[in-house]
């Protein structure tokens, strides 16, 4: 139902329109100067894939020589493990493994246009083999711009072995994420933990990549699931039992509160902000297959739903037209308990950004000298006009809201 064990090199899922439906919908996309990325899979195969009968020299051992399986050794081996005992896994010690995925990885590109790939279960497979993969990328389409992502579950510091000027774009912040659950979904740590997993984040991965933060995947509950207080801690195993024992909605008008102030967080910084579908009305669900829950539109979306629609849409519209937002410095101007405030410039380009997170309206009142002397801001959320005088700033900001002020 996920996609994610292959059963055919080049085939395109029928029950979707095949072929031609996938070049439309890319030629449908670049016609609304859009980018399109697709999820590439190189790790295994399904057991029933043709490949695997026709070429097993190309696939790792299951077996080991002492006896045991090479089967979920995710920290004892992690470029050779199976995931599955029917998904055998590709062999990228041996040459021609890696040029039959190089292929792989050149055709799709070549030959529906995508702009890049989102890359599956990257620290399962040998650092060597990204550099090559990006030698590849370049050589077969020079010129063109593409992004490359990936996914890792691990600290920063494992993260950043994988990304770089010769292996990938970015990756996806899983640590970043963690804390801004903790923060914004489930309240048990404040903006000061916050700020500080940002700044980790910026210090290890550095400004020469384009890191992915997020607030849901497809392997973790939903956020509306944590903000309403069905689901355990982050790191608890059990997610996935409670979305089979029981059908989760969302029960609290605040917990869309909650995730609008998530959103407006991943849309202010740095990086290539991923919005996990139904993540932009609120959609809840616990562990997969709860979080894949079928999309929803139009009138199945309630008011409330649409409102969280309209805050995301408003920001990702904001953060397209302000350099200051995507390229722009960051300086902290407050991160304490439910306060949060930062400014970010471009040139002449300048955003503050203030989040409240406090059950009462609370004023804020700062120094912007270094980012704006004199002129107006507007917050693009409420449409509230403030005048800066002499770098001076002062904000009241209604419970459980947060602004974005732009030069007006």
């Amino acid at each position: 139902y996920h996609g994610y064990w292959p059963v055919e090199r080049y085939g395109v899922e029928r029950r979707f329109g095949g072929e031609q439906a996938l070049r439309d919908l890319v030629n449908s996309v670049h016609r609304e100067d859009m980018k399109i990325l697709a999820d590439l899979v190189l790790k295994h195969v399904h057991v029933e894939n043709p490949i695997r009968s026709e070429r097993p020299d190309l696939f790792g051992q299951l077996e080991l020589a002492d006896g045991t399986r090479n089967l979920r050794r995710w920290n004892d081996n992690p470029f050779t493990t199976w995931f599955e005992p029917f998904l055998p896994a590709f062999d990228f010690r041996n040459p021609e493994s890696i040029e039959f995925l190089l292929e792989d990885a050149v055709y799709w590109i070549g030959e529906y246009g995508l702009d890049g790939y989102r890359l599956d279960a990257v620290k399962h497979i040998r650092p060597d083999f990204w550099w090559r993969f990006r030698s590849r990328m370049r050589d077969e389409f020079p010129g063109v711009d593409q992004y490359f992502v990936g996914e890792t579950f691990q600290n920063r510091e494992g993260i950043a072995d994988f990304i770089g000027p010769n292996m990938l774009d970015g990756q996806f912040d899983f640590p970043l994420y963690d804390v801004l659950i903790e923060c914004f979904a489930k309240g048990t740590v404040g903006f000061g933990e916050l700020e500080a997993a940002l700044s980790e984040s910026e210090q290890v991965y550095g400004r020469s990549v384009r890191m992915s933060p997020l607030v849901g995947n497809h392997d973790k509950s939903r956020f509306m699931a944590y903000a309403d207080g069905d689901l355990p801690d982050v790191d608890e195993p059990d997610d996935e039992e409670v979305g089979w024992a029981k059908r989760l909605t969302v029960d609290s008008d605040a917990s869309y509160a909650k995730l609008k102030l998530a959103m407006t967080f991943i849309l202010t910084i740095d990086g290539v902000p991923m919005i996990y579908y139904g993540d932009e009305i609120g959609m809840t669900g616990a562990g997969d297959p709860d979080n894949r829950r079928m999309m929803r539109f139009g009138e199945e979306v309630s008011g409330a739903e649409n409102r969280v629609k309209e805050h995301f849409s408003t920001l990702a519209h904001t953060r397209r037209a302000h350099t200051s937002l995507t390229l722009g410095s960051r300086r902290t101007l407050e991160a304490e308990g439910s306060r949060f405030a930062y400014v970010r410039r471009y040139g002449d380009d300048v955003a503050l950004v203030l989040f409240n997170q406090s059950d009462s309206a609370a004023e804020f009142s700062y120094s912007i000298t270094p980012e704006l002397g004199d002129g107006a801001l507007r917050d693009v959320l409420s449409g509230n006009e403030i005048e800066v005088q002499g770098g001076q700033v002062d904000v009241l900001l209604e419970p459980m809201q947060s602004a974005v002020y732009v030069l007006n």
